[in-house]
């Protein structure tokens, strides 16, 4: 790994320990290097951070995991920070080596899940509003959630989605 990757990594986790402290408020805890979830009764709440390879920046990545789930990985069935409609580059998820561009790369993570991020969340946030035909849901994860409404989740499945994504 060269010096400018390391330096790169080394300022991507200096980014996500106050990322952390940020949307601690919000309920979201950091229990993946790159994932912070807020778990509901029958699903989970995630932010992803991606940090790119070919550079110094982040793309944030909204999902919603249904616990009763056979999926494989975390859909990332959400917003995310390169598709949200506004401004174009209106949240800056650059950083370099100057503390200023980490401070603003912070700020605007933060701001993004406030911003963005929890409004979606919260029209998200019920079961029957994750039911709906207008869900970020696909039709599988939909008739699960409805299996687990009906009692006839499945507890392997359950298990490890809350191991997939570090929930307790």
């Amino acid at each position: 790994m060269s010096i400018d990757a390391k330096v790169k990594r080394s300022n991507a986790e200096k980014i996500r320990r106050a990322f952390t402290k940020r949307i601690a408020d919000l309920g979201f805890s950091r229990t993946k290097s790159t994932f912070w979830t807020r778990p509901r009764q029958n699903s989970i709440q995630f932010i992803h951070l991606h940090l790119f390879s070919f550079a110094p920046s982040f793309r944030i990545h909204l999902g919603i995991r249904v616990l009763n789930d056979d999926f494989e990985a975390p859909a990332l069935n959400g917003l995310d920070s390169d598709t949200t409609p506004g401004p174009l580059h209106r949240y800056h998820l650059r950083f370099h080596a100057q503390e200023q561009t980490l401070k603003r790369c912070i700020d605007d993570l933060e701001a993004y899940c406030r911003e963005i991020g929890e409004p979606w969340f919260m029209k998200w946030g019920d079961d029957q509003a994750l039911l709906s035909a207008e869900s970020p849901l696909r039709d599988v994860e939909r008739n699960h959630l409805l299996a687990a409404l009906r009692g006839e989740d499945n507890k392997a499945w359950v298990e490890a989605s809350l191991a997939m994504l570090g929930v307790a």
